[in-house]
């Protein structure tokens, strides 16, 4: 079962961020994601706290309204949200190819839709059980992490954000910063019992 948060959940210190340049907001993203891998490591906080820790990083960074964590399950061919803002529904299954975030998790590109939605690979199948209206997102694959031994890096999940403020759609600079979230997750599923679950090859499917 999905983690359900509410922006705000967990909390942060208010900053100036919309002022920072891009590379200095990656560079706070950077350091965000290196103490929690530390906070991981050390066992001081468990995963679910992380993940929801970078999901509420997404919505501030980005200054979107909801943000979800996808994780691929290969045994049973589903996408499953692991951490979603979403107080209206326990979880969200989707086949790969299913909505924007099924169709990332199945071509392993980046997908943004801007604020007038017209997209043929957007399903409105969970507004229509939350009664939520999505206005615009970008959704980025998290691949597992480089293997000296593959030439690729396969999909494991998928980093999704909504609704940006102000009623525009995400940019350039916001998808840099959502890829190196998508980045940071892949470390932290890989230092966790989790992350052997997400290979090509499981033998079980998802158990959290």
């Amino acid at each position: 079962m999905a983690r359900r948060v509410r922006a705000g959940d967990v909390q942060y210190t208010s900053d100036s961020h919309r002022r920072v340049p891009a590379r200095g907001l990656r560079s706070a993203v950077a350091d965000t994601l290196a103490q929690l891998r530390r906070r991981l490591k050390a066992r001081t906080v468990d995963l679910d706290t992380v993940l929801t820790a970078v999901v509420d990083e997404a919505v501030r960074r980005l200054d979107a309204d909801r943000a979800t964590l996808y994780l691929l399950d290969r045994v049973r061919g589903e996408l499953v949200s692991r951490v979603a803002q979403l107080p209206e529904i326990a979880e969200i299954r989707l086949k790969p190819g299913e909505g924007v975030a099924g169709w990332v998790a199945a071509s392993g590109e980046v997908v943004s839709v801007p604020s007038d939605l017209h997209d043929p690979r957007f399903t409105d199948r969970v507004d229509a059980r939350t009664g939520y209206v999505t206005q615009s997102l970008l959704a980025v694959p998290i691949r597992d992490l480089p293997d000296p031994n593959r030439t690729n890096r396969p999909t494991i999940g998928v980093l999704q954000v909504l609704n940006k403020a102000g009623g525009c759609g995400f940019d350039s600079d916001d998808q840099a910063l959502l890829e190196s979230l998508a980045d940071g997750v892949a470390g932290l599923l890989a230092a966790t019992s989790l992350g052997s679950q997400l290979t090509d090859e499981p033998n079980h499917p998802l158990s959290f």
